[in-house]
């Protein structure tokens, strides 16, 4: 399966985007395809509002990558630092750029770092906002603490073990629910489009 990983941390280094590492670790033993899309990296402009031009008829290289990604991803990963108890900008910037579209009937795994009290506020504020896309966020997310990680040569490394665990049962949590919407997948987005119909 191809999964993309959004990774939703600017800091360097930074714990989150060790998180993101992990699930894409976990995912590529597993057998699938796991890219992150590293908002480091790839700095995108302000969403504007719809009407404005969809994102693949606007110049943005970035852009475009992201929109090319998600609509060939059969899951996705967001990953999220903790600000002011709820997840980053660049994060719900991201997210802004994409729709329903992308996201209906697929499946999304909520993990972020929570810092020091490990709060897990910021995921259920993202699964709301996976509701709205139509999209099906696992039971299991990944909360982790400042503590879960080591610095190994400039870059976090998640140490924890027990953290690590519940990474793979979240990975293995994604793919399942992937494989079973993937079989439905007709059924279930043709029933969201009569809904949004009426």
């Amino acid at each position: 399966m191809e999964i993309l990983i959004i990774q939703g941390s600017l800091g360097t280094p930074s714990r989150t985007a060790a998180l993101a590492e992990e699930a894409a670790r976990r995912l590529t033993l597993d057998g699938h395809r796991a890219r992150i899309f590293d908002l480091r990296v790839h700095d995108l402009p302000w969403a504007v509002p719809q009407g404005e031009g969809a994102p693949s008829q606007r110049p943005a290289p970035a852009l475009r990558k992201l929109l090319a990604g998600a609509t060939a991803a059969d899951a996705f990963v967001w990953a999220s630092p903790v600000y002011h108890n709820s997840y980053s900008g660049v994060l719900k910037c991201a997210l802004d750029h994409l729709t329903a579209r992308e996201f209906r009937g697929k499946p999304v795994a909520l993990c972020g770092d929570g810092g020091r009290r490990g709060s897990e506020q910021p995921l259920e504020h993202l699964r709301t906002v996976a509701r709205s896309l139509h999209a099906v966020a696992t039971s299991t997310v990944v909360t982790t603490r400042t503590d879960d990680f080591v610095l190994d040569g400039g870059r976090y490394v998640l140490a924890d073990k027990e953290t690590v665990h519940r990474v793979g049962v979240m990975c293995h949590q994604l793919a399942d629910l992937a494989g079973l919407l993937a079989r439905g997948g007709g059924a279930l987005r043709s029933a969201q489009g009569a809904e949004e119909l009426s």
